[in-house]
């Protein structure tokens, strides 16, 4: 419900006392829903962090293309200037009034670890695409009157993966940042961030409001019917690359291509051994698998059962469920640097191959949803976008809708050589239907 906002100055029948503003919250209605005194020197700062979690304390693996996420701290920066359109730069002066809950901070940088606002909730996979973004209201103390101030929030997980944003790591002046630290591989995690849209004069009560968003990218293998062989040659791998790869990223983004610095061209962005997660092969020459139902491996009589069907490397989720005989991975992504053309090949490539790391077949991922003028092969890897190889909607399930059987887990069926129709589900951003064709 839109909410509007009204102040009264009090003035104190006494000399020299300070002036009191009270700052009253109503809804549409015109109910009052929150009421703040203020002071000179003091306003309100509205922190909202989109799909938010915050009963997973852990560093979150990716079991699903579900937008929940974990995290449980968020850092606001303040940045400040003497005119509306003049350079701005970090404010030491900026503090946060003692007394608010989960809240702390002194010279320019403000720490939330916990929501306790009334849309404080915990977001699941079940309600993720219907809840109210968390919101934390804080007051602020040292605003300039005479001043414009400008805010830079980031959310993550305990410690920032990239490197803090602060004077100690030579941040001064507000700008897109660039992180400290590269990062590869499941090393790669999750990080939130964004960047008042507009300057706000110190005078004014209400600072506005900062909405953070991914500033990385994520995706998710899950494959079915993994042939032993191909032509006679024992498949004993199923690898997936990627056309580029970046390993730093500026944030927050201004655009969904936000990498920064070049990794490696055709890069490993995930391997399943077969010698090291099958259980065996089946009468009709597919590899077998053990079935995981809500973290556990079942027994399935053979010598190594409590073998995980997941990609190397892959720290799975303790509730991951599977269907029978499938594999499965995860991982978050740095986006890339700008659009590049794959008129060879594709951004996403699924590889069976040999025990030499020579391709038995390869598959192209490929997707019917692109910018205008960028043929299927070409779709990219884009902040807050979320690409599935395979359908996964709920981590915990495999028919993630009771009422929708129709929908369940669809795990890409590598038996088939012809164009398979593939669902990269980005929950995050936008939906994408993929298709996977062989090269």
């Amino acid at each position: 419900m839109r909410k509007m906002f009204v102040s009264a100055c009090l003035f104190a029948a006494m000399a020299f006392t300070a002036c009191t503003t009270e700052v009253i919250y109503v809804d549409s209605d015109g109910n009052p829903v929150e009421h703040v005194d203020l002071k000179e020197g003091e306003g309100l700062l509205s922190v909202a962090v989109s799909s938010t979690d915050v009963s997973t304390r852990d560093v979150r693996p990716v079991g699903s293309s579900a937008a929940a996420n974990n995290v449980n701290v968020v850092k606001v920066y303040a940045f400040s200037a003497t005119s509306e359109a003049g350079s701005y730069t970090f404010d030491k002066t900026v503090g946060v009034k003692a007394g608010q809950e989960g809240i702390s901070g002194t010279e320019g940088i403000i720490t939330i670890t916990k929501f306790t606002g009334k849309n404080d909730h915990t977001v699941t996979e079940e309600n993720y695409e219907s809840h109210v973004d968390q919101q934390e209201t804080i007051t602020l103390t040292g605003l300039d009157p005479a001043k414009y101030y400008k805010f830079v929030a980031v959310g993550y997980n305990t410690t920032n993966p990239y490197g803090d944003l602060s004077p100690e790591n030579g941040v001064t002046e507000l700008e897109e940042f660039t992180t400290t630290n590269s990062l590869t591989g499941y090393n790669v995690a999750e990080l939130f961030a964004t960047q008042s849209a507009n300057a706000t004069k110190g005078d004014v009560k209400n600072q506005g409001t900062l909405t953070l968003t991914r500033q990385v990218a994520g995706m998710l293998a899950y494959f079915k019917n993994v042939p032993a062989t191909i032509d006679g040659t024992a498949v004993a791998a199923i690898r997936i690359y990627a056309n580029k790869s970046f390993t730093k990223f500026t944030y927050p983004a201004t655009d969904d291509f936000n990498g920064t610095t070049a990794g490696s061209d055709n890069d490993l962005l995930m391997e399943f051994i077969m010698a090291d997660i099958s259980t065996g092969k089946d009468a009709d020459g597919y590899y077998t698998f053990n079935t995981l139902r809500s973290g556990s491996v079942s027994d399935n009589g053979s010598s190594n059962s409590g073998i995980a069907p997941i990609a190397k490397g892959y720290s799975m989720p303790t509730n991951l469920t599977l269907v029978e005989n499938s594999i499965f991975g995860g991982r978050y992504l740095i986006p890339y640097d700008q659009h590049y053309d794959t008129p060879s090949s594709s951004t996403l490539i699924v590889k069976l191959e040999d025990g030499e790391g020579s391709p038995l077949r390869t598959l192209k991922v490929t997707t019917d949803q692109t910018a205008s003028g960028v043929d299927k092969y070409a779709y990219d890897i884009r902040c807050n976008n979320f690409y599935s190889i395979g359908q996964k909607l709920k981590t915990e399930t495999i028919d993630p809708d009771p009422e929708d059987p129709e929908d369940p887990d669809k795990p890409i069926d590598l038996s088939s050589k012809s164009e398979i129709v593939v669902q990269i589900n980005d929950a995050w951003k936008v939906l994408h239907d993929m298709d996977v064709e062989e090269d």
